[in-house]
């Protein structure tokens, strides 16, 4: 066992062996103390009910209030007219309405998230977490976990390098032999085939990328909440701490997708039965706010506080 300080931040690293113990003590301790703190549910819960709530709103004024009848120097318009009219405008109001829901739902993630992790830090150092918890580290680090979600956004974009070669090569196809389009069967499927597989593997090849970064950089927000740093030396020392713990992390990522990837099974295998299908649809998502993110984010947190302070089940808390 050695500490490595080079990220930043002192991480406790440790030989294969070493970590599969810790990884085992981090998901009994984490599940004692979300048992007895199931509270923690409250920011994911407030943060669904706010994001439906605004989408809901947004509905209710496009559907109830829209403008049956828009004058325009003394003529009248319906609003289909208007919006043919006016193609351009509307396009660019539908886009610049998008962008500011797009950052407002942001900013009422980053809030919610840095609450949570707020308050499952304190429960390991306290044993117990409150209300006042969430809204102290949710108000202090809302910006910067929006600043970071914006960065690994941006990191993930760049993905859409993968995708370019086949698009382009598909337009080109396309607009040079018109005719091509919808003749798959055809005589005409060897050209339109390999440059469709190339786009498909390139489509491939940008979620996994995706998945990839999602795994390397997850221990941002926890690393913004816990040491109170910025978002760009959040990522820094997240990456950091992966490359210094890439079993453990692995191992819990995986558990948590799992847990995802069940609930969604769950789902597609009564998509199309009658009333049953609604109900566990509400019943998955409801488990997966109140019982997955939650016990979720406790791991994270307790995986991050035992791997930099080295000796966290000695503390307050429920011993593993």
């Amino acid at each position: 066992m050695l500490i490595a300080s080079n990220w930043g931040v002192n991480l406790v690293t440790s030989g294969s062996a070493d970590g599969a113990d810790n990884i085992g003590r981090v998901l009994s301790h984490g599940f004692g103390v979300w048992k007895n703190n199931t509270n923690i549910c409250i920011p994911y819960v407030l943060a669904s009910i706010s994001v439906f709530s605004l989408l809901l709103l947004l509905l209710y004024l496009m559907l109830y209030t829209g403008v049956e009848g828009i004058t325009l120097s003394g003529s009248s318009f319906s609003l289909e007219q208007y919006i043919s009219i006016n193609m351009g405008t509307t396009i660019l109001l539908l886009a610049g309405g998008s962008i500011i829901l797009l950052v407002i739902i942001i900013l009422i993630e980053s809030f919610f998230i840095g609450g949570a992790i707020g308050m499952a830090k304190t429960t390991m150092d306290t044993g117990h977490t409150a209300i006042n918890d969430m809204v102290t580290n949710g108000r202090r680090s809302i910006f910067n976990i929006f600043l970071a979600d914006i960065a690994i956004g941006f990191i993930m974009s760049l993905g859409a390098v993968f995708v370019i070669p086949g698009y382009v090569a598909m337009t080109n196809l396309v607009n040079a032999n018109p005719n091509l389009t919808g003749m798959v069967g055809s005589a005409t499927s060897p050209y339109i085939m390999p440059n469709m597989f190339s786009a498909v593997l390139g489509l491939l090849v940008w979620l996994i990328y995706m998945m990839i970064i999602s795994l390397v950089l997850v221990m941002t927000n926890y690393v913004i909440v816990v040491d109170r740093t910025g978002p760009l030396e959040g990522v820094r020392r997240a990456f950091g701490f992966f490359m210094c713990n890439k079993g453990e992390v692995t191992v819990v990522w995986l558990i948590i997708i799992s847990a995802y990837a069940v609930l969604y099974v769950m789902t597609a295998l009564f998509a199309y039965v009658p009333y049953l299908a609604p109900v566990l649809l509400a019943l998955n998502f409801a488990i997966s706010i109140v019982i997955v993110e939650p016990l979720g984010a406790v791991w994270w947190t307790d995986l991050y506080l035992s791997r930099s302070r080295g000796s966290l089940y000695d503390d307050v808390g429920v011993q593993p």
